[in-house]
C-alpha cells in the first residue's frame, strides 16, 4: 500500500511523528511504503519490523532506520508494546543553497536495497543523546508549543548528524568522503528522480542524455556515488517498485514483471530471488 505524505491545512508535512501503541502480540499494520524515510523507536516492549524483505527485532530503547519508498511493517512482540515513528521528508535533509554539501549524506537512505537499512541497538546508542532526542521530539509534537516545528526539525538534524557520524564510523559501505561538483550533485539528485519515474524503460545512456553528460562519464560516476553501476540501481528499484505490487494487488507474477520493466516473467524471478532471496510468489505468501 503506498502512503501519500500527511497533510496540514492542504499542505504536506515534512515530518510527521506518530506515537503507536500495539496490546496484542498479534497486531500489525499494513505493509506500505513512502517517500519518507522513517525511524522507529520502541519506548516499551519489543517490535518485529519487515523491511525489504528481511526482518529485524527492535527492543525498547532501539531504532531502526527504513529507507525511502521501502516497503515495511512491523508486528507486536510483547502483550504491550509502545514505538515512536518519525516520517522524514529526504528534502528537509539538504537544501539547494548547500545542496552539495547536504545531499552527498542522504544518497544511502534513498536507495531502496533492504542492506541500506540501518538498526541501532542499544550498545550502539548508550553514550548518546538519542534517547533524549526522541523524548524531546515526542514532547515538542505533542504540546505543540510556540515554536515546535522549529524545535522539531533541529532535534531530526541532531539526530542524523549522530546517524551518520556512527555509520561513518562503523559502518564501511557507508562512505559520504566522496568529490563531487556542485553541478553533478544536482544532475545526480535529476538521475535518482528520472530512474523513480521512468524505471520501465530507462538505460544508462538515456539518463546520461538527461543529465547532458557522456555515457562513459555518467556510468562512473554514477558508480562512485551510489557504490552500485547504473544497471544494479535500476534492477534495484524495480525490484522494490515489484515488492510493492506483490503485496498490494492482485496482479499475475507476469503482468508485475512487465509492469516494472522486464520482458519476461523468467528473468523477472531471477532478478527477484538475487535481491530478496525468495521468489516473487514465496514472498507475497507471506501476507495472504
Amino acid at each position: 500500500m503506498y502512503e501519500a505524505k500527511a497533510k496540514l491545512d492542504g499542505i504536506e508535512l515534512s515530518i510527521q511523528c506518530i506515537l503507536i501503541k500495539i496490546d496484542n502480540a498479534k497486531s500489525k499494520q499494513l505493509p506500505h511504503y513512502h517517500e519518507y524515510i522513517e525511524l522507529l523507536y520502541v519506548f516499551k516492549g519489543e517490535i518485529e519490523v519487515w523491511m525489504g524483505g528481511g526482518t529485524a527485532n527492535i527492543s525498547e530503547g532501539e531504532f531502526v532506520l527504513v529507507n525511502s519508498k521501502v516497503a515495511h511493517t512491523v508486528y507486536g512482540v510483547c502483550e504491550e508494546n509502545s514505538y515512536f515513528v518519525v516520517k522524514i521528508a529526504p528534502q528537509v535533509l539538504y537544501v539547494s543553497e548547500q545542496f552539495l554539501y547536504d545531499f552527498k549524506y542522504i544518497i544511502p537512505f534513498l536507495q531502496v536495497s533492504p542492506n541500506q537499512n540501518k538498526i541501532f541497538h542499544k550498545d550502539d546508542i548508550k553514550d548518546s543523546n538519542v534517547h533524549n532526542l526522541f523524548e524531546s521530539l515526542l514532547r515538542e509534537w505533542t504540546k505543540k508549543a510556540f515554536g515546535y516545528e522549529l524545535a522539531i526539525k533541529t532535534h531530526v538534524y541532531q539526530l542524523f548528524l549522530w546517524i551518520i557520524r556512527f555509520c561513518h564510523q562503523n559502518d564501511p559501505s557507508f562512505n559520504t568522503d566522496i568529490t563531487i561538483t556542485d553541478e553533478f550533485a544536482a544532475l545526480l539528485h535529476t538521475a535518482i528522480d528520472y530512474v523513480d519515474k521512468n524505471y520501465i524503460d530507462a538505460s544508462a545512456k538515456e539518463v546520461a542524455k538527461v543529465c547532458n553528460l557522456s555515457y562513459s562519464y555518467f556510468s562512473r560516476s554514477f558508480k562512485r556515488l551510489t557504490k552500485k553501476s547504473f544497471s544494479e540501481y535500476l534492477n534495484s528499484v524495480r525490484i522494490s517498485k515489484a515488492e510493492h505490487l506483490l503485496i498490494t494487488t492482485n496482479l499475475t507474477i507476469t503482468e508485475i514483471a512487465l509492469q516494472v520493466g522486464y520482458n519476461s516473467s523468467s528473468h523477472f524471478i531471477q532478478a527477484f530471488k538475487k535481491h530478496k532471496n525468495t521468489t516473487p510468489k514465496q514472498f507475497r505468501k507471506q501476507f495472504i
